[in-house]
């Protein structure tokens, strides 16, 4: 498996080999303070500072994956230091009013009506662009 590898301030290289260097990269990456994690996520301010000392190796489960979504990080980045940072979902989806796994949760024919919306709107783009009007 490969290491997440960064650059200290010190001008050293280092791997990011435990789940507490992961977790708090993440945190500072979206600007989320321990306060913010714990009540998003359902745990206390204990729980966090307590992981982020190094004093319990990670979350349990349903809590890592909540950590992992809330920060919008791959789940097996975080837990091993595997992979991409970044959820490959967060990768792909272009809408920022709701995200790809509440699309996923609507019945199908409300995703049919959903995407025949949007491809009206790209083809008005389109024409429009065409017609110097975007």
């Amino acid at each position: 498996p490969c290491a997440t590898i960064v650059f200290d301030p010190c001008g050293m290289f280092a791997t990011m080999v435990e789940y507490k260097d992961r977790l708090e990269k993440s945190m500072v990456a979206k600007n989320i303070d321990v306060a913010t994690l714990a009540r998003e996520i359902g745990v206390t301010y204990q729980a966090v500072k307590k992981v982020l000392a190094g004093g319990s190796k990670a979350f349990a489960a349903p809590n890592h994956a909540r950590a992992a979504k809330l920060l919008e990080v791959s789940s097996d980045w975080l837990a091993l230091g595997e992979g991409p940072m970044e959820r490959p979902e967060a990768q792909k989806w272009p809408i920022q009013a709701f995200g790809a796994d509440e699309f996923e949760r609507l019945p199908e024919r409300v995703k049919g009506r959903a995407e025949q919306a949007m491809l009206s709107v790209m083809k008005e783009w389109e024409q429009n662009k065409s017609s110097g009007a975007a």
